[in-house]
């Protein structure tokens, strides 16, 4: 269907010319349109534009001239002019969608309607992202070691007991590095999990050589960053060994005679993380054994220089280590 396009008042002047040459009345003319008489009122007074094909049909039955410099336009010929109209306005309030800036500006006006609303929209929350560095090798040791990766969150888990003093050191690290804040949760008996939650420090994390999801079905590995560097190298072998290390005293019997031994103990289920621990171990002239599903230190003297090299934020692997040397381990 088409539309009569006529200057103010004409449209309502032809009506009413209608009207007048006929002698008929709004209803009367309506059926001879197939319209009901709203729709004739509203075009006599120019509510709405009327329909062309309504318009010729009259002015040929009566004789009665179309409005003077109307013309034919579509029927939502209105729409494309609104939305031109609609979008200058816009872009002056919102600023053009089609540039950085308009998209900045656009994105700060949505933010704002969501907290004023408090929809519960979730608002990524700024980091800071730490240079490759010891700092950042060694806190990704730990979350290769007892971490977990999702899509917005960084899990390091703990025993709440052992790893106490260990893991309140971790809060205060991830808040040094990231200048984010960590929730500490006991799920299950002795089982500490510390959270951040983050979709940038997920994505940076990414970024720097881990991967979200199955540490297992993944095979994860040490990133080659750290590989290529001896420093880096050393920081991030002592957040594994700290989160997924152990120090046990090995105790075997030879000829009636009980033995004892303290040994260092990682166990791991990527055969590719084993494999780089081994050679970086290895490197250090540790003299590690590689076993199936884990790297163990069983010499006295070399567990002695790991603690020299490497060293520990996790106090309770240097106090068994050092209860062993001065005889106080049965």
């Amino acid at each position: 269907m088409s539309r009569l396009l006529a200057k103010n008042g004409s449209q309502k002047k032809f009506i009413d010319a209608i009207r007048k040459k006929s002698g008929l009345t709004l209803k009367a003319i309506s059926e001879i349109c197939d319209k009901n008489q709203k729709t004739l009122s509203d075009w006599s007074t120019e509510k709405s534009s009327m329909s062309y094909e309504s318009a010729v049909l009259l002015s040929n039955k009566f004789s009665v001239s179309l409005p003077a410099g109307s013309k034919k336009v579509s029927d939502f010929w209105y729409t494309q002019k609104a939305g031109k109209i609609g979008g200058a306005i816009c872009n002056a309030k919102y600023g053009n969608p089609g540039t950085a800036e308009g998209r900045k500006l656009g994105g700060k006006r949505s933010l704002i309607i969501h907290q004023t609303l408090k929809t519960g929209f979730k608002i990524r929350k700024n980091i800071k992202l730490p240079k490759h560095d010891k700092l950042l090798a060694e806190f990704i040791g730990i979350v290769l070691g007892d971490g977990g990766i999702t899509y917005h969150q960084v899990t390091v888990s703990l025993n709440s007991q052992s790893d106490k003093e260990y893991g309140d050191w971790i809060v205060v690290f991830i808040k040094s590095l990231f200048d984010l804040e960590v929730t500490s949760k006991e799920r299950h008996k002795n089982d500490r999990h510390l959270i951040t939650t983050s979709v940038n420090l997920v994505e940076f994390l990414v970024k720097t050589g881990l991967s979200r999801g199955n540490k297992v079905k993944n095979q994860i590995d040490i990133p080659n960053w750290i590989k290529k560097n001896k420093k880096f190298q050393i920081a991030c072998i002592r957040g594994l060994i700290d989160t997924d290390g152990c120090i046990y005293i090995d105790k075997h019997k030879h000829k009636n005679k009980i033995y004892r031994n303290i040994c260092l103990d990682f166990t791991n289920a990527s055969i590719k993380l084993l494999e780089s621990v081994y050679k970086i171990l290895d490197g250090l002239n540790l003299e590690p054994r590689k076993y199936s599903k884990s790297i163990k230190i069983r010499k006295e003297a070399k567990v002695k220089k790991y603690f020299e090299i490497i060293g520990t934020h996790n106090s309770k692997h240097l106090n068994k280590f050092n209860k062993f040397i001065n005889g106080e381990v049965a």
